[in-house]
């Protein structure tokens, strides 16, 4: 659906802070409650609710992966995109916090939002080049990814200054993907959830998310045969010196 044909009206949406109608291409905001969200939980839903319609989305996992990219994306600066990453880490755990703002800003605000966000994701369905990663049979991409995905979670846990999902698309930059960035590569490749789902249950930690170093993780041998090669050394230099 373009932007153009989107409104953004109040409502009486029972529990729902906000829907939208793949139909009528109407977003519904709940009177009562979606003015009491954060200015920032507020973009979030802006941006989720456009990402359904604009992409004409119906599933929720799906529209999920792409509406936390575009949100982040969305940041006007380094340290604003850094807070929006942090956001979406912290899977809206926060409560909503209290922030009144008079209902016709609010809707002003999210129909202005209607062309930044198409903006963000124009072209994104465009059939890619068939060279490639995209040359490759369907099943064969698949395998490549699940590969990439574990991999990516190891050397994020292993590195601990970079998420899975950075490392993730590093790796798969270097396959020919044509693909400008994760965002329009997720749209066409939205089996990589149930590989995310699967990592994060394995490893403890958000796609997206940065973790220290867990020392943990290695074995009472290998950190024992550490030591050894340790002091070894230090055995070596004080010889070494007599």
């Amino acid at each position: 659906m373009e932007a153009g044909r989107i409104k953004v009206v109040w409502s009486d949406t029972g529990h729902w802070v906000a829907r939208c109608s793949h139909e009528s291409g109407v977003i519904e905001l709940n009177r009562t409650e979606f003015p009491r969200l954060s200015p920032m939980m507020r973009d979030y839903v802006f941006v989720h609710e456009y990402v359904h319609l604009l992409c004409d989305e119906f599933d929720e996992n799906r529209c999920n992966l792409i509406t936390d990219e575009v949100f982040i994306r969305r940041g006007r600066s380094g340290a604003d995109r850094r807070r929006r990453r942090d956001f979406v880490n912290r899977s809206n755990s926060d409560g909503p916090e209290t922030d009144h703002l008079e209902p016709f800003l609010i809707v002003s605000a999210a129909v202005s939002a209607a062309a930044g966000i198409a903006s963000t994701l124009v072209n994104v369905f465009r059939d890619p080049p068939k060279t490639g990663y995209y040359a490759m049979k369907k099943s064969e991409r698949m395998k490549l990814v699940r590969e990439f995905v574990d991999k990516a979670f190891q050397a994020s846990l292993n590195t601990g200054d970079r998420s899975a999902r950075d490392i993730f698309w590093e790796y798969m930059s270097q396959c020919g993907t044509g693909d400008a960035n994760y965002t329009k590569w997720l749209v066409r490749n939205s089996f990589i959830t149930r590989y995310i789902k699967e990592g994060e249950a394995k490893y403890g930690v958000g796609f997206g998310e940065v973790k220290g170093v867990d020392y943990t993780r290695y074995s009472t041998i290998k950190i024992a045969m550490a030591l050894a090669l340790v002091g070894a050394a230090i055995l070596i230099i004080k010889a070494a010196r007599k």
